[in-house]
């Protein structure tokens, strides 16, 4: 007599090592910039409005206004990163650096992640010096299955730095 299972062999036992996390350009980074500098825009045209400069310097100071903001809206940094590989222990490889664990403040938020990469406990003794690295990834920048397992990776470590502390 066979036994019949609804679950796939392959997904039951199927346990990944690392995930790569890619990380896409942020369509909320892009309305939040947008909206910034148009507000910084009507904040100058109305003080221009206010203290009626004349009419050459509104033109001129405008003009200015409108061209440095396109500039830095079509000229943006890009992210500096594009891809991290989350290891099952929870260390972190970014930037051709292997030995990177989230430190506990690393937090998340409602439009995205806030990661503080520092170097591994037992590597930095060695060296006497930790680095650390920190940038802002939003929520729509990772794919949902990439957003919740870096939110589970941090998650974790900020819980088991509690734990730590409460056992001190």
């Amino acid at each position: 007599m066979k036994i019949k299972s609804s679950t796939k062999w392959c997904n039951l036992y199927l346990t990944e090592s690392k995930y790569k996390l890619n990380i896409h350009p942020s369509i909320t980074e892009t309305y939040l910039k947008w909206g910034g500098y148009s507000l910084l825009s009507l904040i100058i045209l109305y003080a221009m409005y206010v203290f009626s400069f004349g009419i050459i310097a509104n033109v001129i100071i405008g003009f200015t206004l409108l061209t440095v903001t396109i500039y830095f809206l079509f000229n943006s940094i890009e992210s500096p990163i594009k891809w991290l590989v989350l290891n099952s222990n929870g260390s972190i490889e970014y930037d051709q650096q292997k030995n990177l664990c989230l430190h506990h403040n690393s937090r998340v938020g409602w439009l995205g992640c806030w990661v503080i990469l520092n170097t591994d406990i037992t590597h930095a003794q060695k060296h006497s010096s930790v680095t650390f690295a920190k940038f802002f990834i939003f929520n729509d920048s990772l794919s949902d299955i990439d957003h919740s397992r870096l939110s589970r990776a941090i998650k974790q470590n900020h819980l088991s730095a509690l734990n730590y502390e409460e056992t001190k």
